[in-house]
């Protein structure tokens, strides 16, 4: 292995060790605002697969049904989202330093915190913001200063519709979580324009299913609340990544030691790092 590619096993390791800041934006039906952020998780981080970590959720309310299980409406009943006070949301994981361009995506799916379509009427469609911190979050200048912005305004939970009032809900992440919606809902044509494609159709694979009705093959309730597949696979990722760069630094520790490992070598004019095994 050289030098260039121990820096960047690294730097791989470094990044992936950076936590990422979970947030959730919702304007409207969650399903535009989802197409919205997965292109942006594409284009900005280069992400894709399970790797993509918008999910379609819901956010604004505290309340759950049996199980902790929140879901869309049903014939039955159950735990139904607007009953409970939610509003429809999309969840996301993003680095600190990318937030900006995120809610400035936001602004642009949600110009001055209205809704695109009017249609949607109701609290379950209310224009909502999720920030660690809510309120008090140090990621809130941001959001403020971003074109388009609106009205922010402190959340309580339920709380009501924001239509043609210039205003976002802001909630706190950790007092107001979201709650994935269910897998048909994730990566879901929306009505305000032409289907969308089938590579974003194809992402739904990687969604998991929740407890609520009408999941085909229902798991058990304890699995409804589980993380996104995204989330265990990036954090094997991380453990595989610092695994790999533990047992390069101890080989090469143990052939410096015994005199086996040459560190560098000078190879016409340049330096060249390598290790020789």
């Amino acid at each position: 292995i050289r030098k260039h590619q121990l820096t960047i096993l690294m730097a791989l390791l470094v990044h992936a060790c950076v936590a990422d800041v979970d947030v959730y934006f919702g304007c409207g039906c969650f399903w535009h605002v989802q197409y919205a952020f997965v292109g942006l998780e594409q284009r900005l981080l280069n992400r894709s697969g399970v790797l993509i970590t918008a999910r379609t959720a819901y956010a604004g309310a505290r309340q759950t049904g049996p199980g902790g299980l929140v879901c869309y409406h049903n014939a039955e009943g159950i735990a139904d989202y607007a009953a409970l006070g939610y509003a429809e949301a999309v969840t996301m994981s993003v680095p600190e330093e990318r937030l900006e361009a995120f809610m400035s995506e936001f602004w642009q799916v949600c110009p001055h915190g209205n809704r695109k379509d009017a249609m949607d009427s109701d609290r379950q469609y209310r224009s909502v913001v999720g920030l660690p911190g809510g309120m008090q979050s140090p990621f809130l200048k941001i959001l403020a200063g971003t074109t388009g912005a609106a009205r922010l305004v402190g959340a309580h939970g339920g709380d009501a519709d924001t239509f043609g009032r210039d205003m976002v809900w802001v909630y706190d992440t950790n007092k107001f979580p979201a709650r994935i919606a269910e897998k048909y809902h994730q990566f879901h044509d929306d009505f305000m324009r032409s289907p969308y494609d089938q590579q974003y159709h194809a992402l739904q694979q990687f969604a998991a299913k929740t407890g609520c009705p009408g999941e085909a093959g229902l798991l058990g309730l304890a699995e409804a609340s589980s993380p996104p597949l995204a989330r265990s696979t990036r954090s094997i990722s991380i453990m595989l990544a610092g695994l790999t760069l533990v047992g390069f630094l101890g080989v090469c520790w143990l052939r410096n030691h015994y005199g086996g490992c040459q560190g560098f070598r000078s190879v016409g004019s340049r330096e060249e790092q390598y290790m020789n095994f």
